[in-house]
């Protein structure tokens, strides 16, 4: 099986600073020789830290009344 991959880091191959806040989509796709047979893509949302902050605190904070509310009823 011949099995080849183009990879991208931080140091090869972006036109742009991928830490840039934005919309990224990132896609992997497997061919046969003879045309694609499999492929899959995920988008990836940059967020600056000074929002991506509160949004990661509140994510905290909302797991953590589930917790307390899930000891309550237990």
């Amino acid at each position: 099986y011949n099995v080849a991959q183009n990879s991208q880091n931080l140091g090869f191959g972006y036109s742009s600073n991928p830490q840039t806040p934005g919309l990224y989509t990132i896609s992997l796709s497997a061919s046969n020789g003879g045309g694609e047979v499999a492929s899959t893509s995920i988008n990836v949302r940059v967020v600056p830290l000074p929002a991506g902050l509160p949004l990661l605190l509140g994510a905290f904070g909302g797991l953590a009344l589930l917790r307390r509310k899930r000891r309550q009823v237990a």
